[in-house]
């Protein structure tokens, strides 16, 4: 196993780094450039590159991080505050996280269970014990693991908090007595349970031999709260902790973090870029409270990792509070973050313990302070910073806590929140959304106490949720449609109206009837336009009053930045018209003039990316009428917003001058896009709202923009053609994809999108770059590799070209020796795997009989007779797998295997003439010079691009995977790839389609269940390292290809029983599709099979 330094320098610790923290910037609860990000993404191997090797020899440096004026509510008097809040450079978020990744299974143990706030996710599962059925085990993965997450998620840990401490009230205050009869909550007791099932292991609190014994009727309670905690924190105690935490299991140093710890102690200097700020205000206590201007003590907000290092910074603190109550057993001590609950069987207790706390902190992390203020219960408990706690006279009064009723710290509003959270809003009726719109609207205004639930999040969980209801309240279709039987006498009224004004109308009866089925089309178009706009009418009276609500805790609480971005949601789900209303409002807030830009740059940002998202909505085909409306409508209230009535001088600052030119590049790429489709769409075609855009769209074409004098820099076009997905794509690259400057690294990842729409001009570029090839030419860190040599990418260029536009392939061709190979194939006996599955598709369409070649037996049948290939090949050339013996066969691409031409036979087969064909005519490989690689089938980092497989374990693995990579292309008939910026992210796309190919495909359970194994991601961390085998259940492996294969037989055995011909011996395909199986483990699945 390498040594951590060497873990951390690994450059796919670096990939999952950046996935982790490119989706937790995308989530948009703080500003961020969505096209520099893009960017960012489409360099990342270079960037990884390089920043290893400057970590290797010690001259990393981070880069100096700028205070942005983060919002907050003005003081009573009247006093403007910012929140301070900084802007870290892609690079050091990048290697934080990469830190993190490998030091977290080290510093987290050491964290205190007992501590809830900001603690790292890690995948957490349930499995049968070993040779049981029943009892299961808990298994938890790694935190360095291939999931998007860096923190867990919000329901694994507020929640979870607040029913431990609810559960604790009753274990501490009854102990021996307690029973389980005690919990009345449906979810506090499926808690408690679990926590039985591993021994109380993590959560000892709820064990009642863990307190000391007795019986208290009335327990006590206090608040606490850290003042300005991270800006308070020392780094240099973080740096101690975390030293201490990276032991060996005899409790010696490590001599393999030095790396790491010289890193994190040059990383946490934070040099500071004060550009535009004056000193007086970075000085100023109730904006920045900065004494010093070179560099940022404590850990700045905006940081990533910053919650994780507030973590390890206390960790010393923890360990003693740890063992204060593990001896004295009689208080227990809950922390959120910052935020403190302490509960304890008595008064003296409790006194006593607050005040070891304060000694503590003292005398470890003497830079820490509780806040005074919000001490809770209020005058109950005193707090000096010098003489630590003491109690104001009737103060028991005030802390005591009824064991039955804990009002102060009751779930109440947890209980709602949880309930609301669990209902699935697709089922409910109109009743359940009126009584759910009352209970939202009540959550979001209504004040509870802190101790209950926080406010920020009450009312991101109220706005998050009202957004998501406002989508169900849609007009009422029945009394839209023509046909249902109370509408027709309305109808019938508007044709008599329009018959009447007919005139010239003809005596024959034939034309007359003609001209009556106009009129009644004619007459239920308009009764549809006419109800249809009724409808609207009532469905945005409706959303006026939540966005009203909504606008009401905006201006009262503009501090909360989330709601904002709930605000633009809002708008963005229902087409309300109301952009306009929220940047109106941002000047009106109680903010400092600087939090304005900000705010308002920020939901200029969050307008542009949903933008971006109702122009795919309404070019999807399968987008519901009423989203394309809502998309529609927000898209004419996005183009109608007159974005320069916001910029003002007070505005020029970096941030918010880039997000108005990312605004404007989107809104005119949208115009751009929408005029194409409108100008190719037939004007009966629309609908009238698609009319109305229509009009706005031709008004917007007629201005041009001066703020965006670039539109379509290579920048710019890989953000459109990476980020968004549209009918018009291809016509987009054949016009600016083709145009972009080969010099630049971006313009290789570009082309690899769409090889096969690759120009002749732009292919002739390519090719000079081959025959001028000198070894520092090639950039390995860009995509030039796809398209310099014959592979995957390259024959998707001259496949479109043979079978398209022959000319550019007899030109260009021979540059490519293996391709010229392929395609001069003598097609008379063989065809490549994919020219028969097109070609078979084609065949197919629209027959109405089965076509037994494209079932799940046969498309199983290709992959089982690769599989046997593959292992004869391995049998007479050693390490065919590996690569070292020189062979190519462990390549992997649809090009590489070769369907007899008996297989194209379109005869009307049935079961027995089908399987005599494929056993008398098998599959064969192509002559094993002709292999070509296709990195896209082997979905394993360590391997990307690699031709040598260097996998640290089983050399069959990644031929597993790839086979049934190919596998599900074969079943989803298409062997189109998604667009993606590096591997990682490739991969993440390659795995999600894979899953949405099992949901859509009418497959067997038993396949189902084999590829959901397959493409699990449980143990996906450990498959791209050391594991020798693919883990399906206990007991139950995929080792090799050997076993791949067995699989497959036995799936294929089980479709056989289920095949039979039918009338004129038509062959049908029953599949057997078990709930039982599909709700069993894996283990159980595979055990049966």
């Amino acid at each position: 196993m390498p040594g951590l330094d060497d873990q951390f320098l690994d450059k796919e610790n670096f990939y999952l780094a950046f996935k982790k923290i490119s989706f937790y910037i995308r989530q948009l609860n703080e500003w961020y450039d969505p096209i520099l990000l893009a960017e960012y993404e489409a360099t990342l191997p270079k960037r990884i590159h390089d920043l290893i090797e400057s970590l290797k020899i010690g001259q990393y440096l981070p880069r100096p991080i700028e205070p942005l004026p983060f919002p907050k509510k003005s003081r009573s008097n009247g006093t403007k505050r910012i929140r301070p809040y900084y802007n870290i450079h892609f690079d050091d978020q990048l290697v934080w996280m990469a830190l993190v990744n490998i030091i977290a299974e080290h510093v987290e143990n050491e964290m205190p269970d007992w501590n809830y706030g900001n603690r790292l996710y890690r995948p957490v599962w349930f499995e049968n014990e070993s040779g049981t059925k029943e009892r299961k085990v808990l298994k938890k993965g790694s935190f360095k693991n291939t999931s998007r997450y860096v923190y867990r998620k919000w329901g694994q840990s507020w929640p979870l908090y607040k029913r431990h401490i609810a559960l604790t009230i009753k274990t501490i205050a009854k102990t021996s007595k307690f029973k389980k009869t005690d919990i009345d909550d449906e979810k506090e007791l499926a808690i408690f349970e679990q926590a039985e099932i591993t021994g109380f292991k993590g959560v000892r609190y709820l064990k009642k031999e863990f307190w000391k014994v007795g019986e208290y009727p009335k327990l006590v309670w206090t608040g606490l709260d850290f003042e300005t905690f991270f800006p308070s924190i020392d780094s240099q105690k973080i740096l101690e902790n975390i030293e201490s935490c990276l032991i060996r299991e005899d409790g010696t140093k490590r001599d393999d973090v030095t790396l790491i710890l010289q890193t994190m102690r040059r990383m946490l200097s934070f040099p500071l870029n004060i550009t535009g700020w004056n000193e007086k205000d970075l000085q100023n206590k109730a904006f920045f409270n900065l004494q010093d201007f070179v560099n940022y003590n404590g850990i700045p907000t905006g940081l990533v990792v910053g919650g994780f290092l507030a973590n390890a910074a206390v960790i010393d603190l923890d360990r003693a509070v740890d063992k204060y109550i593990n001896e004295n057993r009689e208080v227990a001590v809950f922390k959120y973050v910052d935020d403190h609950v302490v509960i304890s069987q008595s008064a003296e207790a409790l006194l006593t313990f607050l005040n070891f706390y304060h000694n503590k902190i003292n005398e470890l992390n003497h830079t820490l302070n509780f806040q005074s203020s919000k001490i809770e219960p209020a005058n109950a408990i005193k707090y000096d910073k010098n003489k630590g706690f003491t109690t104001n006279r009737g103060y028991r009064k005030y802390i005591e806590l009824d064991v039955e009723f804990p009002s102060p710290l009751m779930t109440n509003t947890l209980k709602k929140v949880s309930h609301i959270n669990d209902i699935d809003f697709d089922l409910l009726d109109e009743d359940d959304i009126d009584n759910l719109e009352v209970d939202l609207k009540h959550l979001l205004i209504t004040d509870f106490p802190a101790t209950e639930i926080r406010k920020d999040t009450k009312m991101s969980f109220a706005s998050s949720r009202l957004c998501r209801l406002a989508m169900e309240i849609k007009p009422n279709f029945n009394a839209v449609d023509p046909n249902y039987e109370s509408n027709k006498e309305n109808v019938y009224s508007i044709y008599k109206g329009l018959y009447n004004n007919e005139k010239n109308l003809p005596k024959e009866k034939e034309a007359l009837e003609v001209i009556k089925s106009r009129i009644r089309e004619a007459a239920a178009i308009e009764f549809i336009i006419q109800r249809f706009s009724a409808e609207v009418r009532v469905v945005q009276m409706r959303h006026e009053a939540i966005f009203k609500l909504l606008l009401k805790a905006l201006k009262e609480n503009p501090d909360k930045v989330k709601l904002w971005k709930r605000c633009i949601e809002f708008c963005f789900h229902t087409g309300y018209p109301g952009l306009e209303k929220i940047l109106d409002l941002i000047k009106k807030c109680e903010i400092h003039p600087r939090s304005i830009a900000y705010l308002t740059a920020y939901c200029i940002t969050n307008i542009q990316v949903r933008l971006e998202m109702a122009f795919q909505e309404i070019d999807f085909d399968q987008t519901l009428f009423w989203k394309r409306y809502c998309s529609s409508e927000f898209i004419t209230n996005t183009l109608n917003l007159q974005i320069k009535r916001y910029s003002t001088p007070s505005n020029n600052y970096p941030f918010y001058r880039q997000s108005e030119i990312n605004f404007l590049s989107s809104r005119k790429f949208v115009v751009d896009q929408l005029g194409i489709f409108f100008s190719s769409t037939a004007a009966q075609r629309l609908m009238p709202f698609q009319k109305k855009l229509e009009g706005v769209v031709y008004s917007f074409s007629k201005k041009k923009s001066k703020v965006v004098q670039d539109l379509y820099s290579v920048t710019l076009l890989w953000y459109y053609l990476s980020r968004i997905t549209w009918k018009g794509r291809d016509d987009f690259f054949l016009k600016y994809g083709n145009s972009v400057d080969l010099n630049s690294p971006l313009a290789w990842s570009i082309l690899s999108l769409s090889p096969r729409l690759i120009s002749e001009t732009k292919l002739q570029e390519v090719i000079s770059f081959i025959t001028e090839i000198n070894g520092s030419k090639i950039d390995y860190h860009s995509e030039m590799l796809n398209l310099i040599k014959s592979c995957g990418y390259t024959y998707d260029l001259f496949y479109e070209s043979k079978y398209g536009d022959s000319k550019i392939f007899e030109k260009y061709i021979h540059y490519y020796a293996t391709l010229e190979n392929i395609f001069a194939r003598n097609e008379n006996d063989f065809i490549g795997l994919d020219r028969w599955l097109n070609n078979t598709v084609a065949q197919s369409d629209n027959k109405y009989w089965l076509d037994p070649r494209l079932t799940e037996w046969s498309l199983l049948e290709i992959i089982r007779q690769i599989g046997n290939l593959l292992i004869q090949a391995n049998e007479t050339h050693k390490d065919v797998f590996s690569g070292i013996s020189g062979k190519n066969y462990h390549y992997l691409h649809p090009a590489n295997y070769l369907i007899p031409k008996q297989w194209s036979d379109i005869s009307h087969h049935n079961w027995a003439t089908w399987k005599k064909l494929v056993i008398d005519h098998p599959i064969t490989l192509a002559p094993e010079s002709e292999f070509i690689h296709d990195h896209r089938y082997f979905p394993i980092t360590t391997n990307w691009r690699s031709t040598v497989n260097i996998f640290m374990g089983n050399k069959e693995i990644p031929s597993v995977l790839g086979l049934s990579i190919l596998l599900i292309k074969l079943l989803s008939k298409s062997f189109n790839w998604p667009s993606a910026a590096n591997k990682i992210n490739f991969i993440d796309q390659l795995y999600s389609n894979a899953y949405m190919t099992i949901e859509k495909e009418a497959l067997s359970s038993d396949l189902r269940i084999l590829l959901d194994a397959i493409f699990s991601k449980v143990d996906f961390g450990d498959i791209f390292y050391q594991h020798d085998f693919i883990k399906l259940g206990d007991g139950s492996k995929i080792k090799g290809l050997q076993d791949y294969v067995l699989f497959l037989e036995k799936i294929q055995i089980r479709l056989e029983n289920a095949q039979w011909n039918v009338v004129n011996r038509e062959p049908r395909q029953l599949k057997y599709i078990d709930i039982d199986d599909l709700n069993k483990s894996k283990t159980t699945f595979f055990n049966t099979l």
